[in-house]
């Protein structure tokens, strides 16, 4: 019998600002890691999670509902930026919905994303923009399912040029649909240099 473990990033904003939280065992035994936002010039960086999907492709299901299908357009964008940068492909399958809540040691393992204001049951932090977690396999690092949540509890839009930072702000969601993937890729933050993957959410869009 395969055990399947968890491990979860956050991405958490505090006017503006990602902040880095604490690793934790949970007595469950999945294995918690936070996550955040990058900031910085056009210098970038990345620092790698230490796991490597079987194959150097892996598909989200894709059907976040609202905006008149602007959020499914970019995350799509989101997707195929990283395309054009990584030998690595983000394929989507369009108007299809995978519970990112699900466990793939009872269901089939497939990547999921939505809007949500919990993570599961569990609450969002109050400084939270959103969630990335990775199925794992115990003992081979090898990851099989991935899900990516946004909290309902920020506003959201998509836009160009200087994040709009503050304690009410309006977030891009391509932007953190973006680290979020990064993390879904296998990046972990970067905190020497200025990137997409730094602890802090910026100007930096790719």
């Amino acid at each position: 019998i395969r055990i399947l473990l968890l491990l979860k990033g956050m991405g958490q904003a505090a006017f503006g600002k990602l902040q880095l939280g604490r690793s934790n065992i949970l007595a469950t035994g999945l294995l918690l890691t936070l996550g955040f936002l990058g900031y910085g010039s056009s210098v970038q960086g990345y620092e790698v999670r230490g796991y490597v999907w079987p194959e150097a492709t892996t598909a989200f299901h894709v059907s976040i509902p609202g905006a008149n299908g602007l959020w499914n357009e970019t995350f799509e964008i989101a997707a195929q930026q990283w395309n054009d940068v990584t030998p690595f492909t983000f394929e989507t399958v369009p108007n299809s919905f995978k519970d990112p809540c699900d466990n793939p040691n009872d269901v089939t393992a497939r990547n999921g994303v939505k809007f949500s204001d919990t993570i599961c049951g569990e609450a969002f932090g109050p400084t939270t923009l959103a969630v990335q977690t990775t199925w794992w396999i115990q003992g081979e690092q090898t990851p099989i399912q991935s899900g990516i949540w946004f909290s309902t509890g920020y506003e959201w839009a998509v836009y160009h040029g200087p994040t709009d930072q503050g304690p009410d702000g309006i977030f891009d969601f391509r932007r953190v649909a973006m680290h979020e993937l990064g993390h879904a890729l296998g990046l972990d933050h970067e905190e020497d240099v200025p990137s997409l993957m730094h602890a802090v959410v910026s100007d930096i869009e790719l």
